[in-house]
This record gives structure tokens, C-alpha cells and sequence, in this order.
């Protein structure tokens, strides 16, 4: 179940060493105070469904500040 405590915390240390940990393979660029916010629930075991909430808002603000912007200019 996704609410089942252990699956989250696989999920979870899943997306970290994926997308956060630096020098991951795809890495995201986050804010360095998210990624320690982050790293800090990890390591005492905070875990929690919408643990990565922000770090997605914060991802899509980025592609819509200057990924897309960048985009389109490239079109004129």
C-alpha cells in the first residue's frame, strides 16, 4: 500500500538517490537548502508521502521560469 511506512521508505530513498543525492545520474537542480531539508528527513527516517512536494513545485517553477522560456525563444 502506498501509505505502508516501509514502502514509502524505499520509494523514498529511491527518488533521493536517483534525483537529489549530488552526483546522482540525474541529478535535479535543486536549491541547496531543499536538498538539505530533504537529505536531513532521509537520514532521521522522517518519511512521508508528500516528503518531495516541494522539491517538485520547485522543479516545474524552474521549467517554467527559464527551460520554457528559453524554448520558445528558440522558435523566433
Amino acid at each position: 500500500s502506498s501509505n505502508d511506512p516501509k514502502c514509502i521508505e524505499v520509494e523514498a530513498r529511491k527518488i533521493y538517490d536517483q534525483y537529489i543525492d549530488v552526483g546522482s545520474p540525474c541529478e535535479m537542480n535543486l536549491s541547496f537548502p531543499l536538498v538539505q531539508a530533504i537529505t536531513a528527513s532521509l537520514n532521521s527516517k522522517d518519511y512521508a508521502p508528500d516528503m518531495f512536494d516541494e522539491a517538485q513545485d520547485e522543479i516545474l517553477r524552474l521549467v517554467g521560469d527559464c527551460t520554457y522560456r528559453n524554448f520558445l525563444y528558440t522558435l523566433e
